[in-house]
């Protein structure tokens, strides 16, 4: 017997003896990992659980949203502003409505005005003054409900529209909220950003950073590229684009009002969503990434086992074939864990899909309901 087996476990000696004896490939590699033979299929432990978010369906009776706490109305006051529909200057419409939906508003809810575009003029020569022109021109508080209806009539119209810097001051403006829904700003305006900014950017930072507030915009009689710009910086602050003519004010109002409750269902929606997402995501790479380390070191301790016991058997082509049939079973294993992370990323994949389709038909809904 060579001088190797004095190092081995008996019973693996009388093992690799016998295999050996045998001159089966299959019998030595069986006898190898009787002893040293690692568990390849506890590494396998089944797709991990994927998250979910509660079925969609915008008909809930009591939709789950935190408390309004703080509004701040943001008032376009840029020169086109001053344009008539109807025979009714749109400034004019623009107080009416501001002042109309405020009264909808809880009392107990803080509010705020912020007035915009309305310093310089809307010639070149008054737009640097003008696209600075972003002014709190009442702080956000309780029981100021006086001052923020007087304060609105004060918007004139006047400039250019720096709508992204009225959203940024929005979010100045208001403190960390604990959760989305909790904080609202209402930008009745009638055009597009006009002074460079990027206010679909703004919004989406403003709803998804600490301030977490929704952004619900009224628009006045506007162009087509104006329209499809302000929808956009609703839908990026999680909030809901209604447009209105100086006839359909009330009416306007009326879905807006409805709009509050239905922004809080759409942006929980989308936020449970978005934390399902996520939550998927780092299972799914957290369980691959195990799966990947527990395959190769269970392959390497094999490698390095086989290498050390087989070398006591000295026929070379036995001691080979049986090499080859480890190495089919390490290959078969690697099939197995690259099969299993393509079923855990299609899973994931399709799951990712389901929340977003869930969440869109809660954004329909919403549309329906107004």
């Amino acid at each position: 017997m060579p001088r190797f087996f004095a190092f081995l476990p008996a019973a693996l000696v009388l093992l690799i003896a016998s295999a050996a004896a045998e001159e089966t490939p299959d019998a030595i590699v069986q006898a190898f990992l009787a002893e040293h033979g690692q568990a390849l299929d506890a590494c396998f432990a089944g797709l991990p659980p994927l998250r979910d978010i509660d079925p969609a369906g915008f008909d809930r009776p009591e939709p789950d949203m935190p408390p309004l706490r703080r509004l701040v109305i943001a008032l376009d006051g840029s020169g086109s502003m001053a344009g008539s529909v109807g025979g009714t200057r749109k400034i004019d419409a623009a107080h009416s409505a501001a002042r109309a939906f405020l009264a909808t508003v809880p009392e107990d809810v803080e509010v705020g005005l912020i007035a915009f575009g309305h310093r310089g003029n809307n010639q070149e020569s008054g737009r640097a003054e003008s696209c600075a022109g972003v002014e709190v021109v009442s702080p956000i508080a309780g029981g100021n409900r006086a001052n923020v209806t007087a304060a609105i009539d004060q918007v004139s119209a006047t400039g250019w529209t720096p709508l992204a810097a009225a959203i940024e001051a929005a979010g100045v403006a208001l403190p960390v909220a604990d959760g989305v829904g909790e904080q609202v700003v209402y930008i009745v305006s009638d055009g597009k950003e006009t002074c460079g900014g990027d206010p679909v950017a703004a919004a989406r930072a403003l709803q998804e950073g600490p301030v977490r507030a929704v952004v619900n915009i009224i628009g006045f009689d506007l162009a087509e590229e104006d329209r499809a710009q302000l929808a956009a910086v609703a839908a990026a602050g999680g909030g809901v684009f209604e447009e209105v003519t100086a006839q359909t004010i009330e009416d306007g109002l009326e879905r807006a009002s409805r709009a509050v409750t239905d922004t809080f269902t759409v942006a929980n929606k989308a936020v449970e969503g978005v934390g399902a997402i996520v939550g998927n995501t780092f299972d799914t790479n957290a369980s691959t990434i195990n799966l990947g380390t527990c395959v190769s070191s269970a392959i390497v301790n094999e490698q390095s086992a086989f290498n050390r016991v087989a070398s006591g058997v000295e026929d070379f082509d036995l001691r080979r074939a049986a090499l080859l049939l480890l190495r089919e079973r390490h290959a078969e294993a690697r099939e197995r864990r690259n099969a299993y992370v393509r079923a855990a990323s299609d899973a994931n994949a399709a799951r990712r899909e389901e929340i977003q389709s869930d969440v869109q038909t809660t954004r329909e809904g919403a549309a329906e309901n107004r």
